[in-house]
């Protein structure tokens, strides 16, 4: 059926006549109605020029894109660059000096060059540990942390000057927290590299001077700002030691998690520090039943909160650098004590963490904690018992 349709379609055709017929009906129309609107040449030539801007548009936006994208990539790259490799130009004069412009306020300031100073203490970090820390580099990495924490100081310094003690106290504890940290880090890495062990210990020269300063300056002076003010309430006091004492917790479990990854000798240091933290926040709850306590409470509550930071940045940092694969032995650095009428305290220990001692002395209530491989409890006191448990690591206990 099909096929005879097809045929048949095939047979119907117009005759010559009537396709002249046809073409003379359409010819005689066209001239009995005049056209109604004539496209002069101008207007096909700004058509032709509108389309070429509509192409050229779109392949400049398609090419703003490309670039956009690959600078991106490359800023990304260069994030991790080190110095003396290509990319690590980019990250000093393109990412860093975006970072800084973007920072308008006192505060965003603070922040953003303390985490460049920080960041040339981590690059000189991992130079080290590759053993690749040339004096050229280590110059360059000083020079460099010296201007940016000079900076962040002095916009501490301004914070005070313009009352506002809080802020200076928590841009001081940051910076004074990382320093401790990486300290202990860069302390490290020189034990266990040999080749390196002068240039770090050029830097180190370095970072601790500039600790020290950074302590008078900075937290010290906040501090002193604060007591001059009105009276702390309690309640605002009790608020800061419980807040610290949910740090405390978060960062004693962290520091449990990265264990492996960080190594023994920072997951047992880091614990040192949790139990000084806990130390701090118990003297300032004893400052809370004390008259005219709540400034003192405070104040404890702002050193427990810089020991906690600093044990977490101590993991955190030796597991980035995987530092749980060394395992050279060298002694843990000294636990910073709290201010307020705190012993000194003094922590020694095995990388294989199966002992850690710490003794306090120079006041009635010394702190003495012991890590041990036996499931013993100390006693605690009455008012101990009251309180809520940190957990710390397993293996901690805090003795009186």
């Amino acid at each position: 059926m099909e096929k005879l349709l097809y045929k048949a379609k095939q047979q119907i055709r117009l005759a010559a006549e009537e396709k002249a017929r046809m073409r003379e009906a359409l010819r005689a129309h066209i001239a009995a109605v005049p056209p109604q609107m004539v496209i002069s040449s101008d207007y096909e030539e700004q058509s032709r020029w509108l389309t070429m801007q509509i192409l050229s548009y779109r392949s400049v936006t398609a090419f703003t894109l490309v670039v956009m994208l690959l600078a991106s990539s490359v800023s990304f790259a260069a994030a991790s660059a080190l110095p003396g490799e290509t990319l690590y130009a980019i990250k000093r004069q393109v990412n860093e000096r975006v970072k800084t412009a973007l920072a308008l306020s006192p505060d965003a300031q603070i922040a953003v060059h303390t985490g460049l100073a920080i960041e040339r203490l981590s690059e000189a970090e991992r130079l080290a540990q590759a053993g690749k820390l040339s004096p050229k580099a280590r110059i360059a990495i000083e020079d460099d942390f010296r201007s940016h924490a000079v900076i962040a100081k002095a916009k501490v310094a301004e914070l005070v000057a313009n009352n506002r003690e809080e802020h200076a106290v928590e841009a001081s504890l940051a910076l004074e927290s990382a320093l401790d940290a990486h300290t202990q880090i860069l302390l490290t890495l020189g034990a266990n590299k040999d080749n390196i062990q002068p240039e770090l210990g050029r830097l180190l020269v370095a970072v601790t001077s500039d600790q020290a300063a950074g302590r008078t300056r900075g937290t010290a002076q906040a501090k002193m700002a604060v007591r001059k003010q009105a009276p702390a309430t309690k309640v605002a006091a009790e608020e800061k030691l419980n807040a610290v004492r949910s740090q405390i917790k978060h960062v004693a479990a962290y520091v449990a998690k990265s264990d492996k990854q960080a190594g023994a000798q920072a997951s047992g240091s880091a614990t040192l520090k949790l139990v000084a933290s806990e130390e701090a926040v118990l003297q300032g709850q004893a400052k809370l039943r004390e008259t005219g306590g709540e400034s003192d409470a405070i104040a404890l509550a702002q050193e427990a909160d810089r020991l906690a930071r600093e044990a977490k940045i101590l993991v955190k940092a030796s597991a980035d650098l995987s530092l749980g694969a060394a395992a050279t032995p060298v002694p843990v650095a000294l636990v910073s004590a709290p201010t307020m009428s705190a012993p000194a305290i003094m922590s020694t220990s095995t990388l294989e963490g199966t002992t850690t001692t710490m003794v306090g002395g120079g006041s009635a209530t010394g702190l003495q904690a012991t890590t041990t491989t036996a499931d013993t409890v100390p006693a605690l006191t009455p008012q101990q018992e009251k309180e809520e448990p940190i957990s710390l690591p397993q293996n901690i206990r805090i003795r009186r």
